[in-house]
């Protein structure tokens, strides 16, 4: 059995948000396999699988936001699958330590939450849904607030914004 764990892939990076699952239970994984598209606060990248295998579990979902170390798949052979639950114990332990950074933000005017921007907070964005926004001259704290979104700002959340903004104004 293998598990694949989210890395530190830099000095500060403390979690990761999944955006897209890309692979099943019982999916055939070869090694170098995109198995999930993520963001950090400073990179979009595609997970890859380190190993090659049939996936007995599938531990991370979309919009996920998960700390360093999360089991996020585990591939291995069928005998193996009572193995998991340990595993899912494992990241449940890990979840209850992390604070997710989306979730209950400390600023220097309070605290925020829904999809609320006080003065001061840094929307969390993907990258091309900051190019997009820039493209565009919509600000991602009125994106955010208008949606209502509760984590990361995406392209397709920039799209509907300046589309409403087009009908309205």
């Amino acid at each position: 059995m293998e598990i694949e764990r989210l890395p530190r892939f830099s000095e500060n990076m403390e979690s990761a948000t999944v955006t897209r699952v890309l692979v099943r239970e019982g999916d055939v994984v070869r090694q170098g396999a995109p198995l999930f598209e993520m963001v950090t606060s400073k990179a979009e990248f595609d997970y890859e699988s380190t190993v090659a295998g049939t996936v007995l579990a599938v531990l991370a979902g979309e919009k996920d936001e998960l700390p360093v170390g999360y089991a996020l798949l585990v591939t291995g052979e069928a005998d193996e699958q009572s193995k998991v639950e340990e595993i899912r114990e494992e990241n449940r332990r890990l979840l209850a330590a992390f604070r997710p950074g989306g979730m209950n933000i400390e600023t220097a005017t309070g605290t925020t939450g829904g999809g609320r921007v006080e003065a001061g907070e840094k929307v969390r964005a993907t990258p091309a849904a900051r190019r997009l926004a820039k493209e565009k001259g919509v600000e991602l704290a009125a994106v955010k607030e208008a949606l209502n979104i509760t984590g990361i700002v995406r392209e397709e959340n920039v799209v509907k914004y300046a589309e409403r903004k087009g009908e309205a104004g």
